[in-house]
């Protein structure tokens, strides 16, 4: 990797950089609190600039499909994924096992439902993807639909190295960037960079 060539090697690396504004958690998974969001983009940006700077090419505000485009009308892609395979995918994990009573989602469910005070706690005491999982159709064509889609979404990514000629894509730790990654297999590795031990790495807002 080049950049492990010290900052010559950093010179092979071009970046281009998602807008912070854009590319950030909504109020469906975040509450939006205005001075955190400032916070968090002010610190975005100065970890881009460290980045930016060393770097051979620099292409500000590369665009990406949005990642809205990985939901349809019953929820998001991933998660029908999942729920389609788990049962499959945890009957192989439970088959490695050698204490575990559990021997499929069925087990796991009903444990589950006969011990709800552990299990099923006042805050969030439902299962309910367990239980879909469970009642999936194997017959449906949702799962193959649902990765079509992802693979569809997921070409934008390569599509936009070559479109800006860059090899490196960076945005902001509180969106679902993330996503574009799962979505190639992984075939783009993905990474974190902390801010450091800086002013700027914790939120000074105070909340209530």
């Amino acid at each position: 990797m080049p950049a492990l060539k010290g900052l010559e090697g950093w010179k092979e690396i071009r970046v281009g950089s998602l807008d912070p504004d854009i590319f950030r958690y909504d109020e469906s998974f975040q509450n939006l609190v205005p001075e955190a969001i400032d916070q968090i983009k002010s610190a975005a940006l100065q970890g881009y600039e460290r980045i930016r700077r060393p770097a051979g090419v620099d292409h500000p505000d590369v665009t990406l499909r949005p990642t809205s485009d990985f939901n349809f009308a019953k929820g998001n892609l991933f998660v029908e994924v999942m729920v389609a395979d788990f049962q499959s995918d945890l009957k192989k994990y439970l088959e490695g096992t050698q204490n575990s009573v559990m021997r499929s989602a069925k087990d796991l469910a009903a444990w589950n439902t006969a011990h709800a005070e552990l299990a099923l706690p006042p805050a969030d005491p439902n299962q309910t993807s367990i239980d879909r999982s469970i009642a999936f159709d194997k017959s449906s064509d949702i799962w193959q639909r649902s990765m079509e889609r992802i693979r569809k979404v997921e070409q934008n990514f390569p599509d936009t190295l070559e479109k800006y000629d860059i090899n490196v894509i960076i945005g902001p730790s509180d969106s679902w960037f993330s996503q574009y990654s799962a979505a190639t297999g992984y075939q783009y590795p993905l990474c974190s960079l902390p801010l450091g031990q800086s002013q700027s790495a914790f939120l000074e807002y105070e909340d209530g």
